[in-house]
Parts: C-alpha cells; sequence; structure tokens
C-alpha cells in the first residue's frame, strides 16, 4: 500500500511540474507592467521604456493611445532588463520630455510622471 501511494505522488508531483514550470515566464514577464499617471499639465503623446543605461529608446509604447494631465493608463510591456531597471521617457504634445532613469518596474506598480517619479 505504501508503494501505491508513493507511486501515486510520484505521478502527481511528475504531472504538475510541467505545469508550474509553464506558467514561471509569464509571470516574470508581467513583474514590471505598471499603471501611468500623467502629474503634469501637458499630454503625454509618447512613451519609450527601455532597460537603465541603454542608449536606444526604441519605440512609443502608448501606440495611438494619449494620456492627458492628470489621467492614468496601464502599461503593459515585455521587458528583459535581469535588475528590472528601467529608464523611462514621456514625450509631450509640445515636443518636450521628460525622463524617470533608473526606476525599478519589478517593484513599483505606479509611476508618477511630473512628480519625482
Amino acid at each position: 500500500m505504501f508503494q501505491k501511494s508513493f507511486r501515486n505522488l510520484l505521478v502527481a508531483v511528475s504531472l504538475s511540474l510541467p505545469v508550474v514550470s509553464l506558467n514561471v515566464p509569464i509571470a516574470l514577464a508581467d513583474r514590471q507592467n505598471f499603471t501611468l499617471v500623467n502629474k503634469t499639465d501637458h499630454v503625454i503623446t509618447e512613451l519609450k521604456v527601455s532597460t537603465s543605461g541603454s542608449n536606444d529608446w526604441g519605440g512609443d509604447i502608448l501606440g495611438v493611445e494619449v494620456v492627458g494631465s492628470n489621467y492614468s493608463t496601464d502599461i503593459v510591456f515585455e521587458g528583459n532588463a535581469p535588475d528590472c531597471l528601467y529608464d523611462v521617457k514621456a514625450v509631450f504634445t509640445d515636443g518636450t520630455t521628460l525622463d524617470e532613469r533608473q526606476i525599478n518596474l519589478c517593484e513599483i506598480g505606479t509611476l508618477n510622471i511630473g512628480e519625482g517619479g
């Protein structure tokens, strides 16, 4: 009886491991998602997020969306910074920009642009 119970336990554990391992990358990919809050008097027309210290900002992750003054939006993207440190650049309707540097997006849920991060 002990052998049958032990065998059933091993089968159950071995069947559950692939499910757990498939879900881990999905959970890790979502860690850097955040809510962007525009605390300025201007409309954000573009948002660029790059690995901290990178020389390339990459493309606009807002797409056709804009973020008005005192409004917020959820930002979802796939990042690859091993330390979760990112630089975020907001571009406004008047062409000015505001950068927030070395933001640990895995630890914060909300990023306030225009209020010191």
